[in-house]
C-alpha cells in the first residue's frame, strides 16, 4: 500500500477530530451568548433568540408531558389496587350485612312490620319441614333390592335439593325482613321495639350501612378518576380524538425530544460559528455587526474562545492542503503510471504494424512469383 493513502487516511481522522472540537467548542460559544442575550434582554439577534425559545419550549413541553404519562401510569397503577381492595371490602361488608339482615328478619318476623313476609316464612318453612319428613323416612327405610336402592338415593338427592333451595329462600325472606325493617323510612319504629336483640342488631346494621355508602362514594370517585386517565392516556389529543397506546405515545415525545435538541445542538453551533466567522472577516462589515455584538455579548473568555477556534481552524486548512498535496502527488504518479502504459501500448501496437507490414511483403511477392509462374504457363 502507498504509505501517502495512509498518511491521508490519518490525516482525514485527524481533521475529523479537529472539526468535532471545533464543533464542540462553538456549540458551548453559543450556547452562553444566547443564555446570556435571554437572560440580559437585549434586542439583539430576535429570530435566533426567539427560536431558541421555541425548541426549549418544545423540549421543556415534551418533557413534562412525558412526566404526566408516567404519573398517570403510576397513579392508575395505585387506583386499580385501591379498587381492588375496596371492592374486596364492599363484598365482605355486603355478606356481613347479608347476615345481620337475616338474623334481624329472624327476629322481627313476628312484628306488624314484617308481616307480608311472615307468610311466605311460614309457607317455605312448612315445605321444608315437609320435604325433611321424606327425608328421613328414606333414610330410615329399608332397602329390598338394588333397584329400590337407587331410587330411593336418587329421590334422596332431589329432596336435599330441594331442600337447599327451600332453605336459601327462605333466608332470602329474612334477609328481606330485615331490610325492610331496617330502612330509612321505618328505622324510628324499629328503633322504639323493646327487644334487645333487634336493637343490638341495628347498631351494627346501621354502621355497615354508612360505612358502605362512604366505599360506595369512594369507590365511584375513583372509578371516574380511572375512567378520566385512561381517556387521557388512551387518546392523542387530535380532531377527532385518535386511540394510541401510552407507551407509543411516550416513545413519540422521546423522539420529539431527540429532534428538538439536535435542532437545539445546530442552533447552538450555527451561531457560535456566527461570531467566529465575524472575528476572522476582514471585511467592512466587521465595522458594523462585530461591534454591536462585541459591545453586548463578548466578554474577555469568548474571546480566549475564539482564538482557540481559529487556532484550530488553521490546524483543519493545514490538515486540507496536505491532504490536497498528497492526493494531487497520487494523481500526478496516476497519471504518469498512465502516460507510460499508453506509451507502452503505442510500442506494442507499433511492433504488430512492422510484423503485419513485413507479412504484407511477403505476400505480394508470393503473390509477383505466382503471376510469373501463370505467365509461363500460358505461354505453354
Amino acid at each position: 500500500m502507498d504509505e501517502r493513502k495512509k498518511s491521508i487516511r490519518e490525516l482525514e481522522e485527524k481533521r475529523r477530530e479537529t472539526e468535532g472540537t471545533v464543533n464542540g467548542i462553538l456549540e458551548k460559544l453559543g450556547e452562553n451568548l444566547l443564555t446570556r442575550l435571554d437572560r440580559e434582554g437585549e434586542g439583539y439577534f430576535a429570530g435566533e433568540v426567539g427560536e431558541y425559545h421555541r425548541i426549549l419550549g418544545e423540549i421543556s413541553d415534551s418533557e413534562e408531558s412525558i412526566r404526566i404519562i408516567e404519573a398517570d401510569i403510576l397513579r392508575l397503577k395505585d387506583l386499580e389496587g385501591e379498587i381492588s381492595e375496596k371492592e374486596k371490602i364492599n363484598s365482605s361488608k355486603n355478606k356481613e350485612l347479608s347476615v345481620l339482615y337475616a338474623r334481624l328478619g329472624v327476629a322481627v318476623i313476628e312484628t306488624d312490620v314484617a308481616a307480608f313476609f311472615k307468610g311466605q316464612a311460614d309457607t317455605l318453612i312448612q315445605k321444608i319441614q315437609s320435604l325433611e319428613d321424606r327425608q328421613r323416612e328414606l333414610d330410615e327405610g329399608k332397602h329390598v333390592n338394588i333397584f329400590t336402592w337407587i331410587g330411593n338415593n336418587t329421590q334422596g338427592m332431589v329432596l336435599r335439593s330441594m331442600i337447599s333451595k327451600s332453605q336459601a329462600s327462605l333466608e332470602r325472606v329474612y334477609i328481606a325482613a330485615g331490610e325492610k325493617f331496617s330502612s330509612p323510612d321505618i328505622q324510628e319504629m324499629a328503633e322504639d321495639q323493646d327487644n334487645p336483640l333487634i336493637v343490638e342488631i341495628l347498631d351494627p346494621v346501621f354502621t355497615i350501612r354508612q360505612e358502605l355508602t362512604e366505599l360506595g362514594q369512594s369507590l365511584s370517585q375513583m372509578r371516574s378518576e380511572r375512567r378520566k386517565i385512561k381517556d387521557a392516556l388512551g387518546s392523542e389529543g387530535s380532531d377527532p380524538p385518535r386511540t394510541i397506546s401510552p407507551v407509543k405515545k411516550t416513545k413519540d415525545l422521546e423522539r420529539h425530544i431527540i429532534h428538538a435538541r439536535e435542532q437545539l445542538h445546530g442552533l447552538y453551533v450555527r451561531f457560535g460559528a456566527h461570531f467566529a466567522d465575524t472575528v476572522e472577516d476582514e471585511s467592512a462589515a466587521r465595522e458594523t455587526s462585530l461591534q454591536i455584538t462585541e459591545r453586548a455579548l463578548l466578554r474577555d473568555e469568548n474571546k480566549v474562545t475564539l482564538e482557540k477556534i481559529r487556532k484550530l481552524r488553521e490546524e483543519i486548512a493545514e490538515y486540507d492542503a496536505s491532504i490536497e498535496k498528497l492526493r494531487a502527488s497520487l494523481l500526478i504518479d496516476e497519471a504518469r503510471d498512465g502516460i507510460d502504459r499508453m506509451e507502452k501500448s503505442i510500442t506494442a501496437h507499433r511492433q504488430r504494424i512492422a510484423a503485419s507490414e513485413d507479412a504484407i511483403t511477403g505476400l505480394e511477392k508470393q503473390i509477383e512469383e505466382s503471376n510469373r509462374r501463370i505467365q509461363k504457363l500460358m505461354e505453354i
